[in-house]
């Protein structure tokens, strides 16, 4: 990774690099109406839904993930496009170039992470043991995502919802408009790292997920940077999000089978 630690290579990524796109200068202020508009949006949002629906079903979770996209995205477009801070063509989605090639190289890359991330999990299940004597968290989250998949079109809206909707939102805001933000100000390492560890930390609920998404977050953040683009981490991102709610399908269809089979 090219760390810009001079004045000039900051003023030219700031300036939108070598499409000489002038972006507006951003500021420590700009960060928390991000971390409000986006994060702290739909945080409220869930608590309002905690409140309202006493039993999570394919509804609540459908409703759950079209507030999470429009809190992210949203936020991406008012905060960032909107105000100059960001542009389509400052985060690569304006080029040209092969997409299938680019969701291909994704979805490979998604699948070549499934053994470092299943380590982190596997980490973040064995210090949650330590700490409470349980791995609980990690069986909730599976139960909470699990309503609907009775159905197949309860799989389907999943799969567009869970798989498709939530992975562009979240890489239109942590690898779009965060990244872009700390790569701006404190330059591509701190960037990196930064911007996974808030993506990790939006995966509170379960140790092991956190700590499977901040390795997922690291690497999409260097795609980012390599690239120029977010569009090859935004298909990483639905291609292990489509994969982890088709895997869940197909064992919630053979878990009757196993049961019945005495396994």
């Amino acid at each position: 990774m090219n760390d810009p630690t001079t004045e000039q290579q900051n003023e030219a990524h700031e300036n939108g690099g070598p499409h000489e796109e002038t972006l507006t200068p951003v500021t420590w202020l700009d960060l928390l109406f991000y971390l409000l508009g986006g994060v702290g949006l739909y945080f409220i949002a869930g608590l309002v839904l905690g409140i309202v629906f006493t039993e999570i079903n394919l509804s609540v979770l459908l409703l759950s993930t079209v507030l999470n996209f429009i809190a992210l995205a949203g936020s991406t477009y008012w905060l960032g496009v909107r105000r100059g801070k960001i542009s389509w063509k400052s985060l690569g989605l304006t080029r040209r170039e092969n997409w299938g090639r680019d969701a291909l190289i994704g979805t490979a890359l998604a699948v070549g992470l499934l053994f470092p991330r299943s380590i982190a999990g596997l980490i973040g299940l064995g210090i949650e043991w330590l700490i409470s004597g349980e791995v609980s968290s990690l069986e909730m989250r599976t139960d909470l995502f699990s309503a609907g998949f009775d159905t197949w079109y309860g799989v389907l809206l999943m799969l567009i919802g869970v798989g498709i909707l939530a992975p562009i939102a979240e890489e239109l805001f942590f690898r779009g408009l965060l990244y872009d933000f700390f790569r701006r100000k404190t330059g591509v390492r701190w960037a990196v790292a930064i911007s996974s560890i808030l993506f990790g930390l939006a995966h509170f609920d379960s140790l092991a997920v956190m700590l499977s998404a901040l390795v997922m977050g690291v690497v999409m953040a260097i795609t980012v940077e390599r690239t120029g683009s977010i569009r090859m981490s935004i298909y990483m991102h639905i291609a292990t999000n489509s994969g982890a709610v088709l895997l869940m399908a197909v064992m919630m269809q053979l878990e009757p089978l196993l049961s019945n089979a005495g396994l």
